[in-house]
């Protein structure tokens, strides 16, 4: 099993770093992601998907409830080193910090920043939420930050999934209910990704030994931490690794919000019985021969039953699993968004968590649509978990 180290300690995937390394992105900013789950730092080529500028146009869905001021008015919260503005809507919110602690953000110290400001939030918020997603400032990607998207871990109560056991809930104000911290560079990276790569690192990889530490690298499993979900063997140790029938496929990514979660990674998030989950072969000691194609000294298959003698059941088990996650959408900022941004960030979060396909955003894939329906991400009515 992964261990887990120090107060909210991080799995990532940052810049790859490698040129010539499998050709698995269309990536935003500087063509790079990172992201951080809970024990280490890696090196990721992450991507978005529909990551056109001129993207989601529309802004404000019209949908929720408006503050008790005058209609269309923001609720306002003022600290003593912040403020906090909660969207008409009241599914989103904007978090204000001295200017020093953002350019921390901006420059990749998101890991050492993000309790201070879930601190910040618990000043006006219960104790409510699963997940804090902190965006940037601005809608497209940072062109600064060497990652499109990190998580932190604050607590695991899954077993079965490779990782221990752990509660650094402390360190965030959090008695209870957080389970993650995410940062995402940009607000459209909300609904274009990595959102639902960085959620998955909330359940992986923690078990499968692969090429790529904390993703899916030259295994069969094809999802949102990377992989491919066939391979044809072409002889002489040669594969020919193919997602969803394309050879474009990548170690650490898959296309962003473009595609759903895999069987097995359903399974390690407790919505899929393990019956359902087919074996996986993975790869070792792989050289990478471009156009999805890979050379490798061995080929070992992992079956379900085989997982479960190593590591154990998944538990809850896909009868009691948590199926439901209550989040929090925050862009973390030095000056207040303007009006026509913050109702940009209100579309993208309606979108990414709706219990439908995405309205706005067709083609593109949100959460519930990524679990095929089994769970689902809650952020209305934030303004119900304000302290009273």
């Amino acid at each position: 099993m992964v261990a887990a180290l120090g107060c909210g300690a991080v799995a990532g995937d940052g810049d790859s770093g490698d040129p010539d390394g499998p050709d698995s992105s269309e990536t935003g900013a500087d063509g790079s992601e990172a992201d951080t789950a809970t024990t280490s730092t890696d090196a990721d080529d992450g991507r978005e998907a529909g990551d056109s500028d001129d993207a989601g146009e529309e802004s404000g869905d019209g949908g929720g409830s408006e503050g008790p001021d005058e209609p269309g008015d923001p609720l306002t919260f003022i600290g003593d080193d912040h403020r906090l503005r909660i969207h008409p809507n009241l599914r989103c919110a904007e978090l204000e910090i001295p200017s020093d602690e953002l350019a921390g953000w901006q420059s990749g110290e998101f890991t050492l920043l993000a309790a201070a400001s879930v601190k910040r939030l618990r000043q006006w918020f219960d104790d409510d939420f699963d997940f804090v997603v902190f965006t940037g400032d601005s809608w497209a990607p940072n062109p600064s930050l060497a990652y499109l998207g990190q998580y932190v871990a604050v607590r695991n109560d899954a077993s079965g999934i490779g990782l221990d056991l752990f509660d650094f809930g402390v360190a965030y104000n959090s008695p209870a209910q957080l389970q993650g911290v995410i940062h995402l560079s940009g607000i459209r990276n909300v609904v274009t990704g990595p959102s639902l790569h960085e959620f998955m690192h909330r359940w992986g990889n923690y078990l499968l030994p692969t090429t790529n530490p904390l993703h899916w690298g030259f295994a069969e499993v094809g999802g949102q931490l990377g992989g491919f979900d066939e391979l044809l063997e072409l002889g002489d140790g040669v594969y020919q690794g193919l997602f969803e029938g394309e050879a474009s496929w990548g170690p650490v990514a898959n296309g962003g919000n473009g595609h759903g979660y895999s069987p097995f990674e359903l399974y390690l998030m407790g919505l899929l019985a393990p019956e359902a989950v087919a074996p996986i072969r993975y790869a070792e000691q792989v050289e990478w021969l471009g156009g999805g194609q890979f050379a490798a000294a061995s080929l070992t298959t992992l079956s379900i039953e085989e997982t479960i003698a190593e590591f154990g059941p998944r538990l809850p088990d896909v009868v009691d699993a948590q199926r439901g996650f209550r989040v929090l959408f925050v862009a973390i900022v030095d000056a207040p968004l303007s009006d026509e941004l913050f109702d940009r960030l209100d579309v993208v979060v309606a979108d990414f968590t709706r219990d439908a396909a995405p309205q706005r955003y067709a083609g593109l894939v949100n959460f519930w649509l990524a679990t095929q329906g089994e769970a689902s991400l809650d952020a209305e009515g934030i303004d119900d978990s304000l302290a009273r």
